[in-house]
């Protein structure tokens, strides 16, 4: 496995994470029920809670993905 840091990889990894912390923090978050949109206690729990393990998790997938192709 390659798990050397590489501005792709970490790229790649920010993107997806941030796209699931909008589509949680905002989206299922506040539609559904109604909310504070910018309820800052709310989105920092979503942002530890979910965006930081999918970060991780994606690096990680990242770089399977990459050993396999080799």
């Amino acid at each position: 496995m390659n798990f050397k840091f590489t501005k792709r990889k970490i790229i790649w990894s920010v993107v997806i994470a941030l796209v699931v912390f909008l589509f949680a923090g905002f989206i299922l978050r506040c539609f559904p029920l109604g909310c504070i949109l910018f309820d800052a206690d709310e989105l920092i729990k979503i942002l530890i809670y979910i965006v930081v393990p999918i970060f991780i998790l994606e690096y990680l997938v990242w770089s399977l993905i990459q050993k396999r192709k080799r």
